[in-house]
């Protein structure tokens, strides 16, 4: 049962809580801490120092990380968002001087379900919508290239460009449902991977003597064909958040804005589609024009 002396306590507490912000805190801890064994005072050190933390941390710690208006020209896109959504709902802020933030997804292996019905996978008729939603957003980047990229988006340009984009679904799940219904199927062997990614990394993929490596082979088409559809989907909803920042007013928004993340959306749209069989793709444009 070790126990410290208050010179030893001292020293294992200089660095839990600043001794310029509070000394009187300092020498009550030290105080009711004095002939405890080592380990219940560590534990209380770091107990009573969070606590310390939160209650003596300054009110604006906790302040809106939304800027003024007037900056939010100063900000990339993803602070636009916060801007347009008021930041009411904002979770973020800083205790002594470390800032919270919630926790986000940030990848998936293997797609999520967004109700797409499989029995039309690589069918002609399930392409025939993508081809459509492709078209959309080629005639809003014509519409778009009648101003100049770094003039604001008249009225005009947001009524045609509303009308344009009713065209193509502005929900992330019917959106990507127009890509999963034409889509490869995840294969067993991708889900196998998938639910032993542990094994089949420590084991190099491993598959039994004389056999080829799991992971040995040409990248999957389901695998090139999700992440083609989801740059379409992080690219397009870009789009529709410059375009409502534009419709907020903000002078700093320009054509060039809303002008930039719509052609690599085209650009993610063409390179799902030429995944596809060429003679499907003729049919499919043939569909389309009737």
């Amino acid at each position: 049962r070790e126990r410290r002396s208050d010179e030893e306590l001292t020293q294992s507490t200089r660095y839990l809580v600043p001794k310029y912000r509070f000394p009187d805190e300092i020498k009550f801890i030290r105080k009711a801490m004095a002939g405890t064994p080592v380990f219940h005072r560590r534990r209380s050190v770091l107990a009573v120092s969070f606590v310390a933390l939160v209650a003596l941390s300054p009110a604006d710690s906790f302040s809106d990380p939304c800027p003024p208006k007037h900056e939010s020209n100063k900000l990339p896109l993803q602070h636009r968002r916060s801007f347009l959504s008021g930041c009411a709902a904002s979770l973020f802020g800083t205790i002594g001087g470390v800032e919270l933030r919630p926790s986000e997804a940030l990848a998936a292996n293997l797609p999520k379900s967004t109700g797409a019905d499989l029995s039309r996978t690589g069918t002609v008729e399930a392409l025939v919508p993508i081809l459509s939603a492709r078209e959309a957003l080629q005639d809003m980047k014509e519409t778009l290239r009648r101003q100049k990229s770094s003039e604001s988006p008249s009225s005009d340009l947001f009524t045609t460009s509303g009308v344009i984009l009713s065209r193509v679904p502005a929900e992330e799940d019917k959106f990507k449902r127009l890509f999963d219904e034409y889509s490869d199927p995840v294969s067993y062997k991708q889900k196998f991977m998938d639910q032993n990614a542990f094994l089949v990394y420590y084991s190099g993929g491993f598959d039994g003597a004389n056999r080829p490596k799991l992971e040995a082979g040409e990248v999957p088409r389901q695998t090139l064909q999700y992440g083609s559809r989801n740059d379409a989907w992080s690219n397009f909803d870009d789009v529709l958040a410059e375009l409502k920042f534009a419709k907020s007013g903000d002078a700093s928004s320009t054509v060039g804005d809303v002008l930039a993340p719509l052609e690599r959306s085209i650009s993610a749209f063409d390179s799902y589609l030429n995944l596809a069989p060429p003679h499907d793709l003729d049919e499919a444009r043939k569909a389309l024009n009737r």
